[in-house]
């Protein structure tokens, strides 16, 4: 009897599990090197996790709680952390692209660890877009130039726009 590695039906039988086993590798990997703050690293390592097996449960959301955190340190941009490209977005566009990113993010359908801080920058970006007057404090603070920069009457605006630099930063 030859040894089993020889035999191809035995090869191809252990195939399968040995992809599998290295994308869990992979998964595991990342969420190591996202524990050490290393987050392209991570990003990387999910994505091989990918390409080794699409199938394996919880990629997706995976790399999407890393995304947030990139997004996050690298932009400051509330409406990309949210996955919104421009800050002219609808109060519906806002709140679908939070729920859609809420439901990625709860404990039961993502088990990652960078998915719980990833749940709190998308309800810390909700606060602000969702809120008139925040947003707007938001929108001066990013230099956005739909906003009259002059008007200094609204105090309590500017005292918003204190407190958002604060979390954002």
């Amino acid at each position: 009897m030859p040894p089993p590695l020889c035999n191809p039906v035995a090869a191809e039988a252990l195939f399968p599990k040995l992809i599998n086993m290295e994308a869990e590798a992979c998964r595991d990997m990342a969420e190591e090197l996202f524990i050490n703050k290393n987050i392209d690293a991570a990003l990387y390592a999910i994505k091989t996790a990918r390409l080794k097996n699409p199938n394996l449960q919880g990629l997706d959301n995976y790399l999407s709680s890393y995304m947030v955190h990139k997004v996050a340190v690298q932009t400051k941009s509330w409406y990309l952390v949210l996955g919104i490209k421009d800050h002219k977005a609808g109060e519906d566009e806002i709140r679908q692209s939070y729920e859609g990113l809420a439901q990625l993010f709860r404990p039961d359908e993502c088990s990652s660890v960078a998915a719980e801080t990833a749940n709190l920058l998308i309800n810390e970006a909700w606060e602000v877009l969702s809120n008139t007057k925040r947003r707007q404090a938001y929108h001066i603070l990013m230099g956005y130039d739909d906003y009259n920069y002059n008007n200094s009457n609204n105090r309590s605006l500017y005292k918003e726009l204190a407190l958002i630099g604060r979390n954002l930063c």
